[in-house]
């Protein structure tokens, strides 16, 4: 049985950069601390989704089946391979005008799922949660740390760069950099020709 006072959570960028979160306190964990009572949790890398956003008539609600509606839509509009399955996942938002909503919708290759976590189930036996980078930021209204309001949440690392809207403490939008710092790094390096202006430089700025 998992505690879920004991939550271990695993870089996806590096599966053996792992936290422990334990009585409200995070500290860094080795990987032969990992126990079988931890429940373990990671997100999904922004280069492992695609998102879209429509409007959606109020009125269509009790006409169609929304899960399929959502899905053949995305099929459709978004150029999705049919051969391929996938993970929808979406948000009804109140749209500006009164007889729509907007849908927010993360979809997520299947086999990207099952190759890109392959060594951590692997090496554990087990992932128990993974979720989408732009939600993780629900907690800290959850636990109450924010109090709703409209948020702006800027994160950046070496793999990966993402902005994050919320509106009242509902998520509304996710815009990414792709590959992250790295990739600005490429892009200035390719135009201005230093010398000694390596990476490890570059993030010591």
């Amino acid at each position: 049985s998992y505690d879920l006072g004991k939550i271990v959570g695993i870089n996806p960028f590096n599966f053996d950069d792992k936290y422990l979160l334990e009585n409200g306190i995070l500290s860094k964990i080795n990987t032969k601390d990992v126990k079988q009572e931890h429940l373990l949790a990671t997100y999904i890398p922004n280069k492992n989704v695609i998102t879209y956003e429509f409007k959606l008539a109020k009125n269509l609600l009790e006409k169609v089946d929304l899960d399929d509606y959502i899905e053949t839509k995305c099929y459709e509009d978004v150029g999705l391979d049919e051969a391929d399955e996938y993970i929808f996942k979406h948000k009804m938002i109140e749209g500006v005008e009164e007889k729509e909503f907007s849908v927010e919708v993360v979809i997520i290759p299947q086999k990207d799922i099952e190759l890109f976590y392959k060594p951590i189930t692997d090496k554990y036996g087990y992932l128990d949660f993974t979720t989408y980078s732009g939600y993780v930021f629900n907690a800290l209204y959850k636990d109450e740390i924010l109090e709703p309001q409209n948020d702006l949440f800027i994160y950046f690392s070496e793999d990966d760069i993402f902005i994050t809207l919320y509106s009242e403490g509902r998520f509304l939008q996710t815009s990414v950099i792709p590959e992250g710092l790295r990739s600005i790094y490429e892009t200035l390096t390719a135009s201005i020709k230093t010398k000694n202006f390596d990476f490890d430089v570059f993030l010591s700025f």
